[in-house]
């Protein structure tokens, strides 16, 4: 349940990000005033998230949070460049990354908890995953909002892109830790 709720959780917390700030990002940090612009920004995000929840699909559930968390990550890292050199071209390919970083792995969240979760609790492990997913989301943007009235929008911007990078990274390392097999303790290594 643990890579299941991180993965979900860096999910949600790109979707806080791009979703709701997206247009914002691209007026106040891109530098666009072209709204058909600012608004492309949150299509490729969006038909972004649709290919990487199609693409995560094939593979096993481990390999795409893996996947889905690097590619995040990069498209977080990409966000902050993109802003720090006020270019579109690359704040479009961050949310490309992001947007199939997202699709990945939140897929990959749902797929876990599917092949993990014993059929009687499935139910409430996925309610209780879309909790955690959705206040996550709620709470990345209150927090954006709060850092942005304290230290500027693009300073905000720039810290919580890195924070969900972590949370991305932290999604593909508890995947690749949880997809270990378990060591048999009737095995006594022979030293």
């Amino acid at each position: 349940m643990t890579v299941a709720t991180v993965s979900s959780m860096g999910a949600f917390a790109i979707g806080s990000l791009m979703i709701s700030l997206g247009a914002q990002i691209a007026e106040d940090l891109i530098h666009t005033d072209n709204v058909l612009i600012a608004g492309l920004s949150i299509a490729v995000f969006a038909v972004a998230v649709a290919t990487g929840a199609f693409l995560g699909q094939r593979g096993t559930p481990t390999r795409v949070i893996v996947f889905g968390g690097v590619v995040g990550a990069v498209g977080c890292a990409l966000l902050v460049l993109s802003s720090d050199l006020a270019n579109m071209p690359i704040y479009l390919l961050a949310g490309l990354g992001l947007g199939v970083g997202n699709g990945l792995m939140f897929v990959g969240a749902l797929r876990t908890l599917n092949l993990h979760a014993p059929p009687g609790h499935r139910a409430g492990l996925l309610s209780v995953l879309y909790l955690v997913s959705y206040l996550t989301q709620g709470l990345v943007a209150v927090a954006i909002g709060l850092c942005a009235g304290t230290m500027g929008f693009d300073g905000a911007i720039t810290l919580w892109a890195w924070i969900i990078g972590g949370i991305c990274l932290a999604a593909t390392a508890s995947a690749l830790v949880g997809s270990r097999p378990a060591a048999d303790p009737t095995v006594i290594p022979v030293d």
